[in-house]
């Protein structure tokens, strides 16, 4: 909230204590009901990573909020899948498009986040986010930037960074996107359906 929508820091509120299940946290959040409630010393932490944030990846929110994008997929001619996007950053002059990861200490290296890109499908993000945003503004080719910056406890600038994907990565990415598209336009992606599961097999292990 505090880097991607600050005019939203009024709804956070704070109270003293270390757990969430406190009587503490449960009387603060029955006391302000709609808002986000964080310990103080998360709070803290949150304000510090914001400003770090705010130093090294500039932008003005009045100019460019965040944005989200509807549009009719055409993934194969006359085939067309509604989706929508929600962009942290757009430049639309340079045509690019920014996405704010914050991550644990020591993930922010690229050969880390090449893994956690892969772990959390951060490749079709970005080739979706493109994919759209080329059928709505078509002209010249766009770029999706990830901004990177560590959970780290102090006022070091050293652990941002910024990476974009290979084209053989999004050009994969692409082609799983167009197959899961194509199995929701024709209703054949059913998900998991409906079971009764059981936790019984885990009790060993207490």
């Amino acid at each position: 909230v505090l880097m991607l929508e600050p005019h939203r820091a009024g709804e956070i509120v704070t109270f003293e204590g270390k757990t969430y299940d406190s009587k503490a946290a449960v009387a603060c959040a029955e006391a302000n009901p709609g808002k986000i409630v964080l310990t103080a010393d998360d709070y803290s932490n949150i304000v510090r990573w914001a400003n770090i944030g705010k130093r090294e990846f500039p932008r003005d929110f009045d100019a460019r909020p965040q944005v989200t994008a509807v549009c009719d997929l055409e993934i194969d001619p006359g085939v067309v899948v509604r989706v929508k996007i929600r962009m942290d950053d757009t430049s639309f002059e340079q045509r690019k498009i920014y996405d704010l990861k914050l991550v644990r200490p020591g993930s922010g290296k690229a050969s880390e986040f090449e893994r956690m890109a892969w772990d959390f499908g951060y490749d079709t993000q970005a080739a979706l986010y493109m994919m759209v945003m080329s059928q709505l503004m078509p002209g010249e080719p766009w770029e999706f930037w990830f901004r990177v910056q560590e959970k780290r406890p102090y006022n070091d600038a050293r652990f941002c960074a910024e990476y974009r994907l290979d084209s053989l990565s999004i050009e994969k990415a692409e082609s799983h996107i167009r197959m899961a598209l194509q199995l929701i336009h024709e209703k054949a992606f059913t998900g998991y359906g409906k079971a009764t599961i059981s936790t019984e097999r885990f009790k060993w292990g207490r």
